[in-house]
């Protein structure tokens, strides 16, 4: 039956159409008629839409991974625990870094000793030199002597700052604000320097992406506003319009990041699917107020009139606009005038006694 439907549908239109004109005669002469307030066929340029395939992201998402080696002796945190800027969430067994730290400060005092020594030896000898009673050869040994000691004792307090850096990583901290989506390591486990620990994610700012063709990319480019539609259907308007310069050497595709705003107030996580509408060029439509269709039962379609006539003639609506407008894809002309009130038409002609 489904071949047969659309050239059925078309002789039921020119037929509507036909008796329409037959009976124009009739009412026409009817002063009901005069009484229609009538709306043209306006036409407008809108933007022209393309939606594609995306996913939401966390804007700040990180891998948290161990600096140093040790075994784990504290593990505050788990998967969905939510963490605040600088958290502790590990803890590491400090016995190997602060038997370091000792060793380095043992050192430091030493190093110092022997600096002391260093600097006295040398005011003794420039005394002794200023007095010539030494060679110049030996002054110099032993300025030599005191800059190494001195060489060695700043070497030993790097050394020390660099244990006390160590010591440090033994406390990791959640370097942002953000809910921990996974962790690879266990309470008491031996970890070393380097080993992923567990992934945060920031809370509060997605963003969606989303792989464009090339040609749609440029047409962005001179026009960065994406709409974001989410799974509940609620639409997000953004200016925020990031575009990759370069395009994937496989799919040959751009990558774009569209910021949404206020995130915390959507109650959306990281990796759910979305569609991102993009202004692509502008298109002319044609549109009338959507009091003014009238539906045969599942055909919809409007009154045309002229300075004589009124007949009905079907056409292909869209989906109504929030301000109360529907755009005609098919079926009328710019300028064309029907009747503002569908259901007031057909009441005038049916007193008539004409087919509505």
């Amino acid at each position: 039956m489904k071949p047969i439907l659309l050239p059925l549908v078309i002789a039921l239109s020119l037929t509507a159409c036909g008796s329409g004109d037959q009976q124009a005669n009739q009412v026409s002469q009817n002063p009901s008629i005069k009484t229609l307030q009538t709306v043209a066929v306006g036409q407008s340029s809108s933007a022209n839409q393309q939606s594609f395939d995306g996913s939401l992201e966390a804007v700040n998402q990180a891998v948290i991974s161990a600096q140093t080696s040790g075994r784990v002796i504290a593990l505050p945190v788990d998967v969905d625990s939510t963490v605040h800027t600088g958290d502790i969430l590990l803890r590491l067994s400090p016995v190997s870094s602060t038997a370091q730290l000792n060793q380095m400060e043992a050192n430091i005092k030493s190093a110092s000793a022997r600096a002391v020594d260093a600097e006295n030896t040398y005011k003794r000898f420039q005394e002794v030199f200023q007095k010539k009673l030494i060679a110049a050869a030996q002054m110099d040994h032993v300025t030599a002597d005191r800059d190494a000691a001195y060489a060695q004792l700043n070497a030993a307090k790097a050394a020390r700052d660099q244990a006390n850096e160590q010591l440090s990583y033994t406390v990791v901290r959640a370097p942002f604000s953000g809910v921990i989506t996974s962790r690879t390591v266990q309470m008491g486990e031996i970890v070393q320097a380097g080993q992923s620990l567990m992934n945060i994610q920031s809370s509060g700012e997605l963003r969606a992406v989303v792989d464009v063709p090339e040609q749609v990319a440029v047409m962005i480019r001179q026009h960065p506003v994406a709409t974001v539609i989410l799974p509940t259907g609620q639409k997000v308007s953004t200016t925020s319009v990031t575009i990759f310069p370069t395009a994937d050497q496989t799919s040959h595709t751009f990558r774009i990041r569209v910021q949404l705003p206020d995130a915390n107030s959507l109650a959306l996580h990281s990796g759910v699917l979305v569609k991102v509408l993009f202004d692509v060029g502008a298109v002319n439509k044609l549109s009338i107020p959507i009091s003014a269709l009238v539906w045969r039962g599942e055909v919809a379609g409007v009154y045309v009139l002229d300075q004589k006539n009124i007949s009905f003639r079907a056409v292909l609506p869209s989906d109504p606009t929030p301000d109360g407008q529907v755009e005609i894809l098919s079926g009328l002309n710019s300028g064309e005038k029907v009747a503002l009130d569908g259901s007031a038409a057909t009441a005038v002609l049916s007193a008539t006694g004409a087919t509505p």
